[in-house]
């Protein structure tokens, strides 16, 4: 008669699940610093801080240029979805930060951007916005002394 082998003890198990799962947490952790390193620079990290440093200012400024101002959508889950917009041709200067959305707008109706009209269109009224986003909460950018852009949202 074989003899069945014995099973792995439940608190074992729970053991090795639990180890895997922190080296899956770790792998990705490390992957998500690795994927914000690409280019050379550092992805600050800023739990609950209100300033943000998005990147370098000539690189982004060639993204705008390319495909319009840069969604930022709120991590949170929360309503602050942004716009970073960069107008003329100096990378150092012209850059804006607004909402994406009116004050006590649902977060179904945003200002989308029209590159056609270079204006911001309310997706459920049709107000439009010029592209510096007048008529929208308006919040500080900056530019470090080594060219990042810096996005404050503790202030605007």
């Amino acid at each position: 008669m074989p003899i069945a082998e014995p099973s792995t003890p439940p608190a074992r198990q729970a053991l090795l699940v639990g180890i895997g799962a922190l080296a899956a947490l770790a792998t990705i952790f490390l992957l998500v610093v690795q994927l914000g390193n690409i280019g050379g620079d550092q992805v600050p990290i800023n739990p609950g801080g209100t300033s943000f440093v998005m990147g370098d200012a000539s690189d982004l400024a060639v993204s705008v240029a390319e495909s319009g101002p840069l969604l930022l959508p709120d991590a949170s889950g929360g309503e602050r979805d942004i716009w970073l917009q960069h107008l003329g041709p100096d990378p150092t200067d012209g850059w804006l930060a607004f909402a994406v959305r009116p004050l006590e707008a649902p977060r179904d109706c945003f200002a989308d951007w029209n590159a056609a009209q270079s204006e911001f269109v309310d997706t459920c009224n049709g107000t439009t916005y010029p592209e510096n986003g007048e008529g929208l909460k308006q919040y500080p950018v900056t530019i470090t002394d080594d060219s990042k852009v810096q996005l404050n949202l503790g202030i605007g």
